[in-house]
């Protein structure tokens, strides 16, 4: 369920648990884990994908949240602390585990930070839909980056890659809202040109917690987290310091 998880030598680190985009796998955040220090990675590996390849994948979006969210009460101690992250798809996922966690295991995030998705709420169908077939998601991919031209261009590649992109749109479909407010605070972070997250779609997310929302835009599309590396890292173990009160500037680096 966690691999690449490294044990950080830290009283204070708090675990965050990271949830990838549609077509991608726990590995993303590898890199992130090197970088750790106030916080604790935990890369999540969903069932049928790369490190758990041998297990059946999940397309029942209800199915895999209680799952998700039983297996992240296991590894927390009794009141710990955590942080919940989802990009595109992750966020989806990372709200709903994140309500699942309040109410059937008592446990509020302290904070949940989503990434590149529009509110939950939305009904508006936005970019590819599984209906429209595999050029119309080669196309897609194309549109929103985050995959090198190299891999959509081979066609024994992107064939071999597609069938478990597709099984992530689908389990995207299937990860419904239905009424869920959380009570911890959230952070959307949005890249500039990203046609997927318009303002007016993403400020919704305000009306889906109790708590305070946080709503900020960096350079860049789709996945710019992964493009701006560090510098973007850096400000998710920066926000540990906000929540104490303590001045970044006051901090060493």
């Amino acid at each position: 369920m966690f691999p690449f998880v490294k044990d950080i030598n830290s009283d204070t680190a708090i675990k965050m648990f990271c949830f990838h985009h549609a077509g991608g796998t726990a590995s993303v955040f590898r890199e992130w884990v090197t970088w750790q220090d106030r916080l604790a990675i935990y890369p999540v590996e969903l069932p049928g994908k790369a490190t758990r390849l041998s297990e059946r994948y999940i397309h029942s979006g209800e199915k895999l949240i209680s799952k998700l969210a039983a297996e992240i009460d296991r590894v927390l101690l009794p009141n710990e602390k955590f942080y919940l992250f989802g990009h595109s798809m992750g966020a989806m996922i990372a709200f709903k585990v994140a309500f699942y966690l309040e109410k059937i295991y008592a446990r509020q995030a302290e904070k949940v930070i989503l990434v590149a998705r529009h509110a939950a709420d939305v009904e508006e169908k936005i970019g590819y839909q599984t209906y429209m077939g595999d050029e119309a998601l080669i196309g897609d991919l194309k549109r929103i980056g985050g995959t090198p031209d190299e891999i959509l261009d081979n066609k024994d590649i992107i064939n071999c890659l597609l069938p478990g992109i597709i099984s992530d749109y689908k389990l995207n479909d299937n990860l419904l809202y239905l009424g869920e407010v959380i009570n911890s605070p959230i952070r959307i972070d949005i890249g500039e040109n990203d046609t997927d997250t318009p303002f007016e779609l993403v400020k919704r997310w305000r009306s889906l917690t109790t708590n305070k929302t946080d709503i900020n835009n960096y350079p860049g599309g789709h996945f710019f987290l992964y493009d701006l590396k560090k510098t973007y890292y850096n400000s998710l173990e920066d926000e540990i310091l906000k929540r104490r009160g303590i001045q970044i500037k006051d901090v060493e680096l």
